[in-house]
């Protein structure tokens, strides 16, 4: 994210996110305010993916108690 080349697989994901009228920056806000993250962590994409889905089911499991 901070700059670094993509690979074609992640491309094709913000070009989708785009299309939809979603931008890497405002994901990038809308994913630090979620994350409550002062950064994006340097860590492999799959990791962050998991992080992420680990706090929606966090989040989810708040609500339904």
């Amino acid at each position: 994210m901070e700059g670094r080349p993509l690979s074609a697989e992640i491309e094709a994901i913000y070009y989708s996110w785009e299309k939809r009228g979603l931008s890497r920056g405002r994901l990038k806000k809308y994913l630090l305010k979620l994350m409550e993250w002062p950064e994006v962590p340097d860590l492999p994409i799959l990791d962050l993916l998991q992080s992420l889905k680990d706090r929606i089911y966090e989040d989810s499991q708040k609500v339904e108690t």
